[in-house]
């Protein structure tokens, strides 16, 4: 999305990008091109709850939605993105409602592969939205039928949604 940036006419939206410029690896993603000077590839966004994000372990890998409303972009590419290239990634999580925006943003992003069940890797924390991500700092991903939570119990099933716990 940075590359696509470039071009000061590029709006937000659908992109096809490519890996380590491998023109074999084309991936869809969308480019927030507004937000903090732009830039950023979205790996989910949820805002009005017609996507059920209650799913399956397989989901979760391949991903799910529709990139112009609420979809999970999936773990293989996130761990594809972040972890197959020298450019360092960062996050940014914003959250919105009617009288109010935040936001965090974390100065590395990486997701590990299938191998350590998409382990989350974040570094330091700056923005107005609370450090919430530091907790999960080094956690695998886990949904309600593939545990791989420290936890006695499974948090997907107990919080009702799968994330890095």
């Amino acid at each position: 999305c940075s590359q696509a940036q470039q071009d000061r006419d590029a709006s937000s939206g659908v992109y096809t990008i490519y890996l380590n410029g491998d023109g074999s690896r084309p991936m869809q993603v969308y480019c927030d091109m507004t937000t903090d000077g732009g830039g950023w590839i979205v790996f989910q966004r949820r805002s009005t709850g017609e996507v059920d994000f209650y799913k399956r372990w397989k989901n979760y890998v391949e991903g799910f939605g529709d990139p112009t409303g609420e979809f999970w972009l999936g773990l293989d590419k996130l761990h594809n993105l972040t972890s197959s290239s020298p450019i360092r990634y960062e996050l940014r999580v914003d959250l919105r409602t009617a009288t109010e925006s935040v936001y965090a943003v974390y100065d590395f992003f990486q997701v590990a592969s299938s191998r350590d069940r998409y382990r989350l890797s974040v570094g330091n924390y700056r923005g107005n939205a609370g450090d919430a991500m530091t907790y999960h700092n080094g956690w695998k991903f886990t949904t309600w039928d593939r545990d791989n939570d420290v936890a006695l119990s499974n948090c997907a099933l107990t919080h009702h949604g799968a994330w890095w716990y």
